[in-house]
């Protein structure tokens, strides 16, 4: 990641430059008003002699006179879109229609192209060129790139308004975390977010006789029960007991937060964490599932290739992604086999779900920004998130919305874990430091050689921080 993310910062410097100039251009009065000539008919009164006697009487006289009015308003929005085709029911583009309907003068259009790489590169060639869209898509992995170079508008302003259209107490706070920095907002988000819970299988821990796992379960109630709801078929373990799904680096940040340990020094993001205690500890403990309490199925046997997952229904607790659950080809159709609830993830010392999401930012150079914002508060309105919601199936990053509309079917407990859960959420941003990306394989090969007692908890962790810290050091310093 680090020599791509050099090339496309140097590729933002250049913008950056180009876009510095039309910076204050960007600054517009509220009103915009025009001097127009036009003609009016007035009524005045005249005193008249008639027979000899003073009368009043009115008429109507025609005179020109010059005044000020509000402009009619013409504003072309463009937006940038991560899709390659879009559908005229797409949920956006029906958003889009509703508000061109309701804000007259203000049209969209819409500029597409692939996601991923592609995405980034017409941003980038868009800025470059000095003609960003008004608005586009930013995940927030992307923030850095477009902060550094001061070429997203601050938020905070319309946030700030009584009137602005957003009441920023009702954003999920992790939320607004991950697009501020530095106290400034620079984004919304304004699509489906995804919180890192758990779930257990019912079905599994029936057939066992064991009571459901407590929503806000400590250490020792994880082991207990899932060590209990195991069975085998001889020696061999037919439903193991919990699966941390810790593979994926960002996925491990919630194992890392409940012993209180972390991957990086939070907030200042300078330095490796993984070698502090509690982070050793947490790493031990992932080890300790499979090697001492052996509730869970260890890597060596090759639990994918032998189909051994919690959605096939072979492993009773696991943690997910919310919506794992619903077949993406038929929201109707559940994806896993059997009865599941949803439970907060195992508690040592305290518990934070991990949060992220897909938003919108707005160009620091946007043709209106007035109207860039009327858009985004039209898009972040509780009537448009529940539209979102109900047609994507992803949770709302609005705590009034939540995961009321996207998963209706779920009962209120389990409705009460995600809503809960997305009120503590952390974002943490871990993908600010510039060598995320670049040590997450590396990482990842020091666990799985962990998990497989090739080498200790502690020996990994500090094999990490060795690696990590000097490239972290040297990309901070060219910054």
């Amino acid at each position: 990641m680090t020599a791509k993310s050099l090339s496309r910062r140097g590729f933002l410097r250049i913008a950056g430059a180009t876009a510095a100039g039309a910076l204050m251009a960007a600054c517009k009065p509220d009103v915009v008003v025009e001097t127009v000539v036009q003609e009016v008919e007035k009524v005045v009164k005249e005193t008249v002699v008639v027979e000899g006697e003073e009368r009043v009487v009115e008429k109507v006289v025609k005179e020109t006179v010059i005044v000020e009015k509000e402009a009619q308003r013409d504003v072309l929005l463009t937006f940038l879109s991560q899709q390659a085709t879009i559908g005229e029911q797409e949920p956006l583009n029906i958003l889009f229609a509703k508000f061109e309907e309701e804000h007259p003068g203000i049209r969209v259009s819409r500029i597409t192209t692939a996601a991923g790489d592609d995405y980034f590169t017409k941003l980038v060639t868009m800025t470059a060129a000095g003609t960003p869209p008004d608005l586009f898509y930013m995940p927030p992995w992307n923030l850095v790139y477009f902060k550094d170079e001061n070429l997203l508008a601050a938020l905070d302003p319309y946030v700030q308004l009584r009137d602005g259209g957003l009441d920023p107490d009702n954003v999920v706070p992790g939320l607004l975390q991950e697009y501020s920095w530095g106290g400034v907002l620079l984004g919304l988000p304004v699509f489906a977010s995804i919180l890192r819970i758990w779930a257990y299988n019912k079905d599994a821990f029936d057939a066992a006789g064991v009571d459901y796992p407590t929503r806000s379960w400590a250490w020792e109630e994880f082991i207990e029960k899932t060590t209990a709801v195991m069975t085998y078929v001889g020696d061999e373990p037919d439903m193991w007991g919990a699966f941390p799904a810790l593979g994926d680096n960002a996925h491990l940040l919630p194992w890392l937060w409940t012993f209180g340990g972390d991957f990086y020094n939070y907030p200042e993001l300078t330095a490796c964490a993984l070698t502090r205690p509690e982070s050793i500890e947490a790493m031990q403990a992932s080890v300790d599932l499979i090697r001492e309490h052996k509730i869970q199925p260890p890597p060596e046997i090759g639990p994918t290739d032998l189909g051994i997952s919690f959605a096939a229904g072979k492993i009773a607790t696991s943690a997910v992604g919310t919506g794992a659950w619903i077949d993406p080809a038929n929201r109707e159709q559940s994806a896993w086999p059997f009865r599941f609830g949803l439970i907060e993830q195992p508690t040592v010392r305290e518990t934070h779900c991990l949060i992220h999401s897909t938003g919108i930012s707005m160009s620091a150079t946007a043709s209106d920004r007035d109207a860039a914002w009327e858009l985004l508060a039209f898009l972040m309105s509780e009537e448009n998130q529940i539209f979102f919601s109900e047609r994507t199936g992803g949770i709302s990053g609005l705590l009034s919305v939540g995961a009321k509309y996207a998963f209706a079917d779920l009962p209120a407990e389990d409705h009460a874990v995600i809503n809960d859960g997305m009120d503590s959420a952390r974002s943490r941003v871990y993908w600010r430091t510039p060598v995320w990306g670049a040590n997450a394989t590396a990482a990842q090969q020091l666990w799985q050689a962990m998990w497989l007692g090739e080498i200790s908890a502690e020996e990994a962790c500090n094999q990490a921080c060795a690696e990590i810290n000097p490239v972290l050091q040297d990309a901070l310093s060219q910054q």
